[in-house]
């Protein structure tokens, strides 16, 4: 089984009030917390309790939808490559279709950090930290992406579809599902979709 960080949207902060709010699927990733999962929990974010792993200590983060889904989508039109355009569009209907601006994206990163020989809880304040410091990694990533002049053997066999995706991909973008490993029943979300 892959370790994985995952992705949730909920009506309600987790341990604002009584009882857990249902959380719904929204992507799940191997062995990595991807920039997109890290962008779109990085507004108003806050420490909160797993809704998978039973711990005293915070091991999630919540981010509010709205603005962190404007702040993806702010990243996502800088970026030229030319396999971005379908991924951004799916990216952004997806989360429109999935979630509302009031609502609260969860992140839930301890299984894939718990890898490393270091505390979880303190992993994931790190992570939580380290979210000031994604203006940084956004120019990074950009510089990575951007288009570079093609070589002769590139221009003569150009690479597959697959290859070319790759480096968005990794991004966390193409991995949208409401149906995750650890998924909760969401029948009575609190959502009115009337």
């Amino acid at each position: 089984m892959a370790n994985r960080s995952y992705l949730y949207a909920s009506t309600a902060l987790p341990g604002a009030q009584a009882g857990t709010p249902a959380l719904r699927g929204i992507s799940e990733y191997a062995y990595d917390v991807p920039l997109v999962f890290r962008l779109l929990v990085s507004c108003d974010t806050r420490p909160c309790h797993s809704a998978i792993w039973n711990d005293p200590r915070p091991l999630a983060l919540a981010g509010r939808c709205g603005p962190g889904i404007a702040r993806l989508a702010a990243f996502l039109a800088r970026i030229e490559h030319p396999a971005i355009s379908p991924l951004r569009e799916d990216a952004l209907r997806f989360l429109a279709e999935r979630t509302r601006p009031d609502e609260w994206f969860v992140l839930e990163p301890a299984e894939v950090l718990g890898m490393g020989d270091a505390p979880v809880a303190d992993e994931v304040e790190k992570l939580r930290l380290g979210l000031g410091e994604l203006d940084a990694e956004i120019e990074r990533t950009l510089a990575t992406l951007a288009p570079r002049p093609k070589s002769f053997w590139q221009r003569l066999l150009p690479p597959a579809q697959q290859v070319v995706e790759t480096p968005i991909r990794e991004l966390g973008l193409g991995h949208w599902s409401d149906t995750l490993y650890f998924s909760f029943d969401a029948a009575d979300d609190g959502r009115d979709d009337s």
